[in-house]
């Protein structure tokens, strides 16, 4: 997917040409080959913070320095395009990337995760049954503080997710 966005191949890509704007890929942590090669020619912005998170169903998506490193990587990323650029539009592609999603959204609002946790792509009722369920185990194994935005993305959030809130 990432090759789709850097080779205008992508949905957003199309919105991006009907609207003159550019698509710039800034790689928070994408486990998948060839990343190297695609920062190393400056085709996308690496600010990977490793190869994807750790399993929040086990523990913390990261440590709290991790997490900190990310909103950081964002806001660096923001002022470096600052110069051309007049409107800033994020979004995040990733695979499973809505659970922490609702993690997040669960553990700040307080709601059920049954609640709060769409399907994504392709999940059938079996298997949005066991996304809240993973949900569900992450918030108990993680118990994110609601108060402490930086302690819910360590604990049940995403590389992505701390970037763009950067």
């Amino acid at each position: 997917m990432v090759l789709n966005f850097v080779n205008g191949k992508a949905g957003i890509n199309a919105l991006a040409r009907l609207n003159r704007a550019q698509v710039k890929v800034v790689d928070m942590g994408v486990a998948g080959p060839g990343m190297d090669a695609l920062a190393q020619s400056g085709r996308i912005i690496s600010t990977s913070m490793g190869k994807g998170t750790a399993n929040i169903a086990k523990g913390p998506a990261m440590t709290r320095e991790t997490a900190i490193r990310c909103v950081e990587a964002g806001i660096q990323a923001g002022l470096d395009l600052a110069a051309e650029t007049d409107v800033f539009g994020t979004g995040d592609m990733g695979i499973g990337n809505t659970t922490p999603s609702a993690a997040i959204v669960a553990a700040f609002t307080g709601s059920k995760p049954a609640d709060v946790t769409g399907r994504g792509t392709g999940v059938d009722n079996a298997q949005w049954k066991h996304k809240v369920e993973v949900i569900a185990r992450a918030l108990k194994t993680n118990n994110p503080n609601a108060s402490d935005g930086l302690d819910v993305l360590a604990k049940v959030g995403g590389f992505e997710i701390g970037g763009i809130a950067g």
